[in-house]
């Protein structure tokens, strides 16, 4: 390792202050909005890093969370496994291919939803339990039209479901940016759930049809990424959430910070992460040259409980 000058010592507890200041401005958006599911990134990496995903360079669920992320091997993929407090969960899978000569291609898969939720007459009492389950399809397409910069869209498709009589389905696209103007910053910025909605359809008990749209919030998202001596990542992120009738409806700051670890044939990476929903922290680990096994625990606030999320990637 390098060592550290008094002036990069200085530099580096500058940025750190600063982003400490940055993420206590938080204004944070109201909860329970149309296809919050949709935006919960499904890998480790970016849980274990406070929720930091658009800017993640070389993370395989890269192009989920910014399909300007590319990724230089041939093929990679992963899957994602998510136990999470109050019966909830997410799995996942993502195949990522590279198209001659700068450009990549993805596809996923990711289930999430909440079992045995109690359900409950007029009267108070338990009648059956409900299974809330979401999936979510998506396509991504990214390339580098000029050295140092990428662009990519991406594709939704939803569909969810609780009881037989309650189903819908929807779609959405996200468009990302990513920019690198100096070999040790990266910018990203992205939009998230344009034209994103969910079409529900209900039985009701006269024989008839509830038929109605739910719009998404619209998603917008900017993130820079400082590498620091080329071991440490610095990484903040903000999403600003607007909804379609009423406007802006808050913010959400976020803080990764990722240590890589180089004593070893095969890098270490030791990550953590904060912002005022839940705080994290979680590691890397290289199985051999192709295969990472990634680990996050997510520190629940408001006396949630804690919960753990694994991926397996690979890149060939």
């Amino acid at each position: 390792m390098d060592k550290i000058s008094g002036n990069q010592l200085n530099k580096l507890i500058l940025i750190i202050s600063l982003s400490f200041s940055y993420l206590i401005s938080n204004n944070l958006p109201i909860g329970g909005f149309q296809g919050s599911f949709s935006i919960i990134s499904p890998d480790a990496q970016s849980n274990a890093m406070g929720g930091v995903n658009i800017i993640n360079d070389g993370n395989v669920y890269g192009a989920f969370n910014n399909p300007a992320l590319l990724i230089s091997k041939k093929i990679t993929g992963g899957a994602s496994l998510q136990n999470k407090s109050l019966d909830r969960y997410n799995q996942s899978m993502i195949l990522n291919f590279k198209i001659p000569p700068k450009a990549n291609g993805s596809i996923g898969y990711i289930s999430s939803g909440v079992k045995d939720i109690i359900g409950r007459g007029y009267t108070g009492t338990i009648t059956e339990n409900f299974n809330w389950s979401n999936h979510h399809g998506f396509f991504s397409f990214g390339i580098s039209p000029i050295n140092k910069i990428s662009i990519g869209f991406k594709l939704n498709i939803y569909f969810q479901h609780l009881i037989e009589e309650v189903k819908s389905t929807g779609l959405g696209i996200d468009f990302g940016i990513l920019a690198n103007p100096y070999d040790n910053i990266f910018l990203a910025f992205t939009v998230k759930n344009i034209n994103g909605k969910s079409n529900w359809k209900i039985n009701m008990n006269d024989g008839t049809i509830r038929d109605y749209n739910e719009y998404y919030p619209i998603i917008y998202s900017g993130a820079v990424s400082y590498n620091y001596l080329n071991q440490m990542k610095i990484l903040l992120q903000t999403d600003h959430y607007n909804d379609i009738n009423i406007g802006y409806i808050g913010r959400l700051n976020k803080l990764g910070i990722e240590y890589k670890l180089i004593n070893f044939s095969l890098p270490l990476f030791l990550r953590a992460g904060y912002n005022s929903i839940n705080s994290s922290c979680g590691f890397g680990i290289p199985v051999n040259k192709f295969f990472n096994i990634n680990y996050a625990l997510i520190i629940g606030g408001n006396n949630e409980q804690n919960s753990h999320i694994f991926t397996w990637d690979f890149k060939l």
